[in-house]
Order: structure tokens, then sequence, then C-alpha cells
């Protein structure tokens, strides 16, 4: 470190980055000895570095020398972490979305919520604007969760498959360009299937062997549960 830290690459850097605090490795204050030991378990090559936000929460550490290259790494590293507070810029460039994100989550419209967090995701740092960001995004998973839950109860049940269609529909809207939306066309063709199924076994009874197969079609996906055989079903036999 006596030949890192004075680095010019590295002296003015780390100023704006953190206030320092020595400790004496043979007697370190408990405080210190019980963060490293949460963070660093095991380390023994000195020194030992961490990085701390004002509050305490850990951001990075290493143990062991590094030259002025792989310090300035750390550095970069460090100054990225998430768990930093938001430098004001960030904070303004956030309010704005986080403001958005929060009255569209409130209407239950998800697209932006979804936008929002892309735009989140391209910065760093801890903030409260994150903070309702991410609160929104949350909701929008909780309300994608509840759709999934409610098609699989409608397929297990026998019932009109109508509602489960329109929850599909939904879901392409608001998770258009994301993976929930390619899940949702896989479903639309599953459930396509599984209409075919039942009026099939409508006119001649039950077909283990069709939904056998359409099972194994969509194996891999949450959709292949849909074609075991429905409550409903059961008890009409």
């Amino acid at each position: 470190m006596e030949r890192t830290l004075p680095a010019a690459d590295v002296k003015a850097r780390i100023g704006a980055l953190a206030v320092g605090l020595a400790s004496d490795c043979d007697a370190p204050e408990s405080d210190v000895s019980a963060i490293l030991d949460a963070n660093l378990p095991g380390a023994t090559g000195l020194p030992f570095v961490a990085f701390l936000t004002a509050d305490g929460a850990w951001v990075a550490g290493y143990s062991g020398s590094k030259d002025v290259t792989a310090f300035v790494k750390f550095l970069a590293d460090a100054e990225a972490s998430p768990a930093r507070d938001a430098t004001p810029a960030v904070r303004k460039q956030l309010d704005k979305v986080a403001k958005a994100a929060t009255a569209a989550a409130a209407k239950g419209d998800w697209k932006p919520v979804l936008a929002a967090g892309r735009e989140a995701a391209k910065t760093s740092g801890r903030c409260p604007e994150r903070d309702a960001i991410r609160a929104a995004e949350k909701l929008a998973a909780e309300w994608l969760a509840a759709q999934w839950n409610e098609i699989a109860a409608d397929a297990r049940s026998g019932a009109d498959l109508a509602p489960a269609r329109r929850r599909l529909a939904e879901i392409k809207k608001h998770f258009a360009g994301q993976p929930a939306a390619a899940e949702a066309e896989t479903g639309v063709k599953a459930l396509l299937r599984l209409t075919r199924i039942r009026e099939a076994e409508a006119a001649s009874g039950p077909s283990p062997t069709g939904r056998r197969r359409a099972a194994e079609e969509f194996a891999g996906s949450r959709w292949a549960d849909l074609f075991a055989t429905s409550d409903a079903e059961t008890d009409a036999k």
C-alpha cells in the first residue's frame, strides 16, 4: 500500500471516494474484526482492505497486495457498487422516472414500470428514488405471479378458458419484449391444445395419451402441468 496509495491514478480518486481508517491488524477494534470476519472469512494476507458506506454497509474489500493497476480496477468496482449512496446527478435522473413508475403501478400499468427498471439499471447507488422504482417492480412481479396462478387454476378446474386467454393477452401487452411475453405466447398455444383435448374427451372420454403427448411438447415450461387430469374431470369419471 505504501507504493499504491500515493500513485497519481489512486491518490485523488480514493480521496474523493472514502475517508481512511487504519486499524492495528494484531489488535483490531471489535467492530472492525466483526466486519472483516463476516466479509473476508479466512483472509490471511495483509493488508486487509474494506470499503463501507457511511452507515456501515459492506461495499467491497480484499486481502493481500495489489499493484496500482489492480487497485485502480478495485476502486472502479467500488465506485460502481450499488451499495454506495447515489450521486445527486443520479438521484435527479431517477426522480422523474420513479414518480412515473409509482403512478403507473397505482393504475396497474406495468409497461412504464418495466421501463423505469431498465433506466434505473443503467445507474448505481442507493437512494429513495431507486427504492420507489423497486417497489413498483415488486408490484408488477406480484401481479404477474397472480396471473400465472389464475391461469393454472382455470386449467386444473376444467373451467372456461376464456378468462385465461384474456390474462395471457394482458401479460403480452404489459410485458412486451420481456421473457414473460414470450412465455404468455407459449401459453396461448398450450391453452389451444388443452381446448382441443377437452373437446375430444367430451366426445370420446379421457385421453391420457393425448395429455401425455401435450405435456411432452411443453416440457420445460410452466405449461406442461396444464395437461394433468383436472379435479373436475376426475370427479366426472
